[in-house]
Order: C-alpha cells, then structure tokens, then sequence
C-alpha cells in the first residue's frame, strides 16, 4: 500500500520578492529624470534661455600713422583710416598700412603688426556666458586681456593659426605667430593650446614661450619647444610699442561710464621724472587713494598696500633713450580713476672692457701645455656680468670687480692649437663692452707669453694652400637641413640654427667663411656651427657658408657652400 510522503524540512509560507526587481523601477526613474534635465538644457542653451546673447561689434581702432585695409562680410577689401565696427566674418589686414588694434566686447585689446591679416569668427555678447574667436591668418599678433573681475560672466577667448587654437584666459600678455607663442602674464596654468599633430592639449604658462614644430615634423617630446624667458629677456618691439599704446590709451572707446579723472588718484615717487636709468629694469613706487582697487603700471598689474595706500612693480625697460611710465588707478570694475606719468632716460653708453690678468695680459698670446688653465682679471665699475666666448660667467654678480674663467679640455672650451677668447663686460642695461682678446696656444713648448700688444691672429686661407679638394664628396652637411640648402621663416624674436656636418678622416681644422672653428679638435669626425641674427653670422635674405676641411698642413680635403634662406614670416 502505498504511503503519502511529508515534505519535513523548513519552507517559506509565501514566496519572496527579489531585492533586485524592487530597485530597477527606482533607477529607470533616476535616468529618466537626468534625461529629461539635459535635454531641457540643451533646448534652452539653443533657444539662448537664461543666457541671452547677442552679436556685438569689435571696435577697429584708428591710428594717425596710416589706414588699414578692411574686408567687410567678404566684401572687396577697402581703406579705413578711422574708428570701424567690424562683425564676425569681416577680416582686416596691414599688407600696406600701419599696424592695426581691435577693441572687444569685454575689454580685450588685440594689435597685429604691419604684413598680417585677421578674421573675426565670432563675438558673442551673453547675460552668462560669452565668447570670441580671431583667426590670425598671417603675420604677428599681441593681446591683453582684462582682469577676471573686469568683466561679470565667463568669457571664452581663442586665437587660431595655420598651426593652432589657443585658449586664452583672463589676465593675460601674450604674442602669437605660427611658430611662436610667448606669454608674459596669465592667469590660471596658463595659455591651452592644441596641434593637429597631437591629440592633447600644451600648456604655456606665464613667463614661457613655446616654440611651434613646422607642420609634418615628427613630434617625439610635445614639449621640447617649450621653455622660459631668460630674465634678461626684452620683448620685440612691437610688442613694447602695443604696451605702450595700450597703457597710454586708458579706457576703451567703448566705455561710457567713466568717472572724472583726478591726478590725485595715483602718483609715481620713484623713478623720479626725468632720472637716468643704468639696468635693464626698474622698479616704479607709488602712492594711491583709498578709492583705488588696483594699480596698473604699462599695462600690468602692481603689487598694492591697500593700507598704507603704496604699490610697487619691477618693469622692463625697452632699448629707447626716453621711457614714459604710466601708472593707472583702477576702479573694482577696471575703470581708470586717474593716471601718473614719469618719463625717464636710459643710460645706453656701453661699459669699459674688462681687464685681462692671468696667465696674459689683453692682447697677448701665451703658450701652455696644461690641460686646464684659470683665465682670470678684474671688471669695471659697474658691471653686471662677463661673458667669454658667448658663455656668461654663473658666479659672477652685478658690482664684483674680479672674475675667473677655466678653459679645460674636459670641458670642451679648450683644446689643442690656438684657442682664442673673447671677453666682454655687459652694463646693468644690457649693453656690452668692446672685447678682450687673449690668444693661448695649446701644445708642446715653452710656458709663457709668446707676443704681447696684439693678438696672434689665426692664419687666413690667403695663407694657406688653395688646391683642389683632396678628398671630394667626403664632407656632408646633416642639419640643419641634409644637402646644400635651407629654407627657413625669420620671426620678430630672430632666428638660429645649428650647422652640422661629418667630416673625413684626417681632418685637423674646419673653416667657415675664412673663421677657424675655435671648438673643432683635431680627428673629431663631425663640426658645427652656430649661424644666428643674435651673433650677427645670419641675417634676411640668402646666407651662404663657405665650409671647408684642411689637413694638418693646411691643404684642402673638401669644400661645401651651405645656404640658409632667410624670409620673413
């Protein structure tokens, strides 16, 4: 008989609702609600609710030196001579005119030199959010943004080149060229700024400037072209003409509210009007009123005691024989509430040249057969620094009276034959004196001076044999660009490259348009060659190097021409 089984164990008297099913309806809702706000907001940010815009003009600026010409909407270019609302798609260029300055909406002054071109792309003016964008179709650029609390709202700034977008922040000095960015001041990390070559943005921080890669060039360090301003740098003069354009021209043409100006406002204690000015720089003192926010001094922003009522800044001064200082009150909202100007001259006569003591006196040649040698003498009044052989003494400071320089082989600066140095002594402006010559011959022999008075000069080729080349075909140029020519862009900053090259077996000298390479030891199988508008060996236009390998008899092993084509941007 079959018997009915009983289930015994525990079982539940309901089944159980899984957790899982209970919080799905609850994150379908959260999504849908996230949906729902973001297309809401997409949908005003296009209808431009609760940010109202509107299409604003950017002021072309006159200047009394000449017109400019102007295309308006792609229209045929025209002449203005006078202040001119330009809109998004006109486009302004200095082929054959003076340099131009554009006003923006928030503030912003943007100044292109003679032979560049600019399109304005857009000019937005909103209640929240607003924006620009220049494009800089050629030529050289300067701008000056207001700071952030000039300005209610966000504004987002961008300049582009062949090369680049740049991302502008508020508080920023800065110059742009397609090869070129230096920053002076900003605020924030920086400039951002990206190359179609990379997918990342670069920054450009305040005080850098970074040097753009042509395009097509293999990008291995993003940043290599990245690096800072010395602090004896002096910005072009174009920029320190905008500067001074700028500070002197005060409020915008387009503010209406501007208070009565008072000259009590601010004043300028040091430098006194009409003072001479030895350095390369100068720190302006001042007094201001209580109604005062901030101070601007050519254009930047003074360090401000808003208790003691002081302000102080260090500025460069530019290479002229009369600098004009203008210090300007600013309001909270970046109004000028009055001005101080001092006009000082700069002292631009050149230093004596320093004296040479040990192991020679200037003009002396001197024999040695020690691996390492002290050049060392005394510097004039005054002096801020020595240079030997384009290098500059590290431990030298402004007012010491002696100096010492180690010419050692390990180093580099030193090696067998005739090693010539050229000491110079450079002033508190900048200016460098006539050079020292010392002449010391590397090499078995008597140790001593060999002649005094004048310096032994290398042998020239009108000495040396002039045969045909012993070994043809045996010297190649490697850089800056393989072959016999290269084409280069000469920018408002200069221009410098480095001549490279292998050279044959059996090599003891290398000349470069008749001047006996100082560096170049004898069997070192390469050379090169600094060719630079800095050092006066490159200038604009077509630069040919005559380079030629001697053996140690003089003779002839190979000879190249190597030309560098140097044209403005």
């Amino acid at each position: 008989m079959l018997r009915r089984r009983h289930r015994t164990g525990p079982y539940p008297l309901a089944q159980t609702r899984s957790p899982l099913k209970a919080i799905v309806p609850l994150l379908g809702g959260i999504v849908f609600v996230l949906l729902l706000l973001w297309a809401g907001k997409e949908i005003l940010s296009i209808l431009h609710i609760g940010n109202a815009v509107q299409r604003t003009a950017v002021i072309l600026l006159g200047d009394s030196r000449g017109s400019v010409s102007v295309s308006l909407n792609g229209e045929e270019p025209r002449s203005a001579d006078s202040e001119l609302k330009l809109y998004p798609g006109d486009s302004v260029n200095t082929d054959r005119g003076s340099p131009a300055a554009l006003e923006l909406f928030d503030g912003t002054t943007i100044r292109i030199d003679r032979g560049s071109a600019l399109t304005i792309d857009d000019s937005t003016l909103g209640a929240v959010e607003s924006s620009f964008a220049i494009v800089l179709d050629r030529g050289v650029l300067w701008i000056k943004t207001p700071e952030s609390f000039a300005f209610s709202g966000s504004v987002a700034r961008s300049i582009t080149t062949q090369r680049y977008t740049a991302e502008i922040p508020s508080g920023t000095e800065a110059y742009f060229s397609d090869s070129l960015i230096e920053i002076y001041t900003a605020d924030g990390v920086g400039v951002t700024f990206r190359i179609p070559e990379l997918r990342s943005d670069l920054v450009a921080g305040e005080g850098q400037r970074f040097v753009i890669p042509a395009a097509g060039t293999d990008i291995e360090d993003a940043y290599a072209g990245r690096g800072a301003l010395s602090t004896d740098f002096i910005a072009s003069p174009f920029v320190l003409e905008s500067r001074s354009l700028h500070s002197t021209r005060g409020i915008s043409t387009t503010d209406t509210s501007q208070p009565e100006i008072s000259q009590e406002m601010v004043t300028i204690t040091e430098p006194e009007d009409g003072s001479i000015v030895r350095s390369a720089t100068v720190t302006v003192f001042g007094t201001f009123s209580s109604l005062v926010d901030a101070i601007r001094v050519n254009g930047y922003r003074a360090l401000s005691d808003t208790v003691k009522g002081t302000y102080s800044i260090e500025i460069a001064v530019p290479d002229e024989e009369e600098i004009s200082i203008t210090a300007e009150a600013l309001s909270r909202e970046g109004l000028v509430l009055g001005k101080a100007v001092s006009t000082v001259q700069r002292d631009r006569t050149p230093p004596e040249k320093p004296v040479v003591l040990s192991p020679a006196p200037d003009g002396a040649e001197y024999r040695t057969s020690k691996d390492e040698l002290e050049i060392s003498g005394t510097a004039p009044r005054g002096t801020a620094g020595i240079i030997v052989n384009d290098y500059r003494l590290q431990l030298f400071q402004t007012g010491d009276t002696k100096w010492s320089y180690l010419a050692s082989t390990k180093l580099q600066n030193f090696a067998q034959g005739e090693n010539i140095f050229r000491i110079v002594a450079i002033s508190e402006s900048g200016y460098r004196s006539e050079p020292a010559v010392l002449t010391i011959v590397l090499g078995e022999g008597e140790e001593g001076v060999i002649s005094g008075g004048t310096p032994s000069a290398a042998p020239t080729p009108g000495s040396l044999p002039n045969n045909a080349p012993l070994k043809p075909g045996t010297l190649i140029i490697t850089a800056p660009t393989p072959g016999t020519r290269h084409d280069a862009v000469l920018t408002s900053t200069g221009a410098e490259f480095l001549i490279e090259g292998n050279v044959p077996a059996g090599t003891a000298s290398v000349w470069v348009n008749d001047y006996k390479l100082q560096l170049y030891s004898p069997g070192k199988g390469f050379f090169n060659y600094i060719a630079s508008t800095r050092l006066n060996t490159l200038r604009r236009g077509e630069n040919p190097y005559v380079i030629i390998t001697r053996d140690k008899e003089g003779n002839i092993l190979d000879r190249v021409q190597y030309t560098i084509v140097l044209s403005r941007e």
